[in-house]
């Protein structure tokens, strides 16, 4: 479930960050400047923010995993009154 709102949040956020960016490249005819120049705006604007989001999804989802689980023992302990320690009684 973490992983699930991580990516959905992660997708939102970065999402609408980079349309509203490229779009007011586009409008600004940054792109066009770019493509004059000889880069492509593949490469120079999508390819970094591709592989950006390659490598910060893993611990992203790490994160989200591990505070699902503390949450969920913390609301387990304050709800349902269940301790996570267990005493052996031999």
């Amino acid at each position: 479930m973490g992983i699930l709102l991580t990516a959905i949040i992660v997708a939102g956020r970065s999402g609408s960050a980079f349309a509203a960016q490229i779009g007011t490249m586009q409008v600004n005819e940054e792109i066009d400047a770019m493509r004059t120049i000889g880069l492509d705006p593949m490469e120079v604007l999508v390819l970094p923010r591709t592989l950006a989001l390659l490598v910060a999804m893993p611990p992203l989802a790490v994160y989200a995993d591990l505070m699902g689980l503390a949450g969920g023992a913390l609301m387990a302990i304050v709800s349902l009154d269940i301790i996570f320690t267990h005493s052996r009684n031999d």
